[in-house]
């Protein structure tokens, strides 16, 4: 097979036209693009941008007060078909958590980093089987955000937007000392 080749290469050569060899790209070339492809990994592994479906917001007060309250809430609505999901894309950009349309683009709402108190993911129920779930606290009340996540599951955004949690506080504690 190689005395094939090599006798296509001499008459492709002897023509005019590249050999085979010479249309491989060289080490040097596939090194640079592994580099390129590696740093594009890493880039994507440090945004925070996910689909999902947002489901409800739940201001805690005297009758709901927790997360599993508003779970509970989430439920019982759901039974009674007032629930109205909408999908968005859910991304963490400039030290704030934005929720935005997903045509448009457009920040629909955007919450300070500093002001996201926890988050949480629930796997595994019924209906919403992959629920996120986020806690924002800021000077007036505390709000809890409830997504269901079909495209990555919410245990896997959970771990994304808690590193950016911490990437954020890493860059603001960094910026305050100096």
């Amino acid at each position: 097979m190689d005395d094939y080749f090599n006798s296509t290469d001499r008459v492709l050569a002897h023509q005019g036209e590249p050999s085979r060899h010479s249309m491989r790209p060289s080490a040097k070339s596939i090194y640079e693009q592994r580099k390129q492809y590696a740093q594009s990994l890493t880039m994507a592994e440090n945004s925070f941008e996910h689909r999902v479906e947002h489901l409800l917001t739940c201001d805690l007060d005297n009758e709901v007060r927790s997360v599993e309250d508003c779970m509970k809430r989430l439920r019982s609505l759901d039974a009674e078909g007032r629930i109205w999901g909408q999908d968005l894309m859910l991304e963490v950009k400039n030290g704030n958590l934005q929720l935005n349309d997903l045509e448009t683009r457009d920040s629909l709402e955007s919450v300070p980093l500093r002001n996201v108190l926890s988050c949480r993911s629930l796997m595994g129920g019924t209906t919403y089987n992959s629920v996120l779930t986020v806690t924002i606290q800021d000077p007036q009340k505390s709000t809890v955000f409830i997504f269901q996540c079909d495209e990555q599951p919410a245990n896997v955004l959970h771990s994304h937007l808690e590193k950016a949690l911490k990437q954020e506080k890493s860059n603001t504690e960094g910026n305050n000392s100096r």
